[in-house]
């Protein structure tokens, strides 16, 4: 399964390509997040592997990140897995003008052993659920707003 979300963000290039480099700032946008663990390499540089650990409306989940690419400004790609399932995310960065920024994040699912046959509904939670991630990044590049205290 493959989709696409384009969002403009109302800061210049490179202060969106520092907030989206710094792995830290991942729970500022993301509310389910507990908690990252750094399993090795150098946070936000290629080859940097984490897990990272979320409850989600009562759900306990893992997911395990690897950075695949870290070429900012222009962009990142991180790959996430999960028993029965690879979520590839290829974010491109691009400036508009001197004070906004388009990203286009391209996404790629692929669902193995008995997970294919949830595919079809599993792929569409997870479509919803990253473009309101990317939704909530908006805000947090935008304005500064944590979205910590909100649910997914």
């Amino acid at each position: 399964m493959r989709f696409s979300k384009e969002v403009i963000f109302n800061q210049p290039l490179r202060r969106v390509a520092e907030l989206l480099g710094d792995p830290d700032h991942i729970r500022h946008w993301q509310a389910d997040l507990v908690s990252i663990t750094r399993d090795s390499g150098t946070p936000g540089s290629a080859g940097a592997k984490s897990t990272l650990s979320y409850n989600s409306k009562g759900r306990a989940f893992e997911l395990h990140e690897t950075l695949v690419a870290a070429e900012l400004p222009a962009q990142t790609v991180s790959s996430y897995e999960a028993p029965g399932m690879v979520h590839t995310i290829t974010n491109q960065l691009a400036e508009v003008d001197e004070h906004s920024t388009k990203l286009i994040s391209d996404n790629e699912i692929t669902f193995t052993g008995p997970m294919r046959a949830m595919g079809p509904l599993l792929g569409a939670t997870l479509r919803r659920q990253s473009e309101q991630r990317l939704e909530h990044l908006k805000a947090y590049v935008d304005t500064g707003r944590d979205v910590t205290d909100q649910i997914d």
